[in-house]
């Protein structure tokens, strides 16, 4: 009877021993599920973190649209200016929006906006006649700031003419005389006393399109168009460059080493936009985000899991019980 006894404890025993092996596996099992879920989490709040970064910038677009733009140059622009407000409303670097600003023998101005068709739309129906008018495009950004602007935003002014100002306000004296142009000195004067007035509180930008200007004109184009920017300038003379001028400006913008705030002198030499059509890429934050996610999953992996813990002390309590029992049968036996 004794021995029968044992033997029924033995294999109760040996049964607990199975279940309790079974159920740990099973445990730390559901713990790895829980780690893999963890890490998906952790890859979403460094993207949502990216994504809210804060900060604010208007982009004043101003593109000439003059006689001397028609054909060829004026259709470049737009595939430029397009790609150059795609780039600007994909950053996630900053809330950016865009106001067009276009100047011939008048101005035209539109309204501020973050809806990339509806900035197609009306980069499309540009045409390209009349006379250059780059003073009072210029004092139509300043405008639409004052009545418009977001006052925590940096103000970045994006300023493309293929000539001179021949139109708008002029300055007898100034800057420059009739030795630089005795065309055109005046108009420029008023320019440059414009862009200069600004310089505190926007970054201005420039790009000089000299498709069609030589000797004097050209030289005096050059230094304008160098002298009332303070944050870059560019010239370019074929009309498949005007792309990479653009690009090369939004992506200075994207990336800033100076704020608007700083930005109170004329700073870079002349730059020249490449020669070449090379398709390039607009800069993107997946690799920064990639980088965030695989720091937080690791982190995440490392800490010790409250329920593997458990299951292990409550396994070793069992088979402690267990050889207890067995030990006390043995003794009776």
């Amino acid at each position: 009877m004794k021995r029968s006894f044992t033997k029924y404890i033995s294999v109760v025993l040996v049964l607990m021993m199975a279940f309790t092996a079974a159920f740990a596996c099973m445990a730390s099992a559901e713990t790895t599920v829980v780690k893999d879920d963890s890490s998906l989490n952790s890859v979403d709040t460094a993207s949502d973190t990216i994504t809210s970064i804060a900060g604010a910038r208007d982009i004043f677009l101003v593109l000439d649209v003059s006689g001397s733009m028609s054909g060829t140059p004026i259709t470049k622009l737009k595939e430029a200016a397009k790609e150059f407000c795609a780039i600007m409303l994909d950053d996630t670097t900053a809330q950016n929006r865009i106001v067009i600003i276009t100047y011939g023998t008048t101005v035209t101005t539109y309204s501020f906006s973050t809806d990339y068709a509806e900035l197609a739309n009306i980069i499309d129906s540009l045409e390209a006649k009349g006379s250059t008018d780059m003073y009072d495009a210029l004092m139509a950004v300043k405008e639409i700031n004052e009545n418009y602007g977001n006052a925590n935003a940096t103000k970045h002014v994006v300023v493309m003419a293929d000539g001179l100002p021949n139109e708008g306000a002029t300055l007898s004296s100034g800057k420059y005389t009739s030795k630089d142009s005795s065309m055109y000195y005046k108009y420029g004067n008023a320019v440059y006393s414009t862009a200069a007035g600004m310089w505190e509180d926007y970054l201005i930008y420039s790009i000089g399109f000299f498709h069609s200007l030589s000797g004097t004109q050209l030289t005096y184009g050059k230094t304008l168009m160098k002298d009332i920017q303070n944050a870059l300038y560019l010239e370019v003379y074929d009309p498949d460059q005007i792309r990479d001028a653009f690009f090369d400006i939004a992506e200075d913008i994207t990336t800033p080493s100076t704020s608007a705030n700083d930005a109170t002198t004329a700073a870079p030499a002349t730059t020249a936009a490449a020669d070449d059509n090379t398709t390039t890429t607009a800069p993107t934050t997946a690799e920064p985000a990639t980088a965030s996610t695989t720091a937080a999953a690791t982190t995440n992996t490392s800490i010790p899991k409250t329920g593997e813990t458990a299951v292990g002390v409550a396994a070793a309590a069992l088979v402690l019980a267990a050889g207890i029992v067995f030990v006390a049968v043995k003794k009776k036996d």
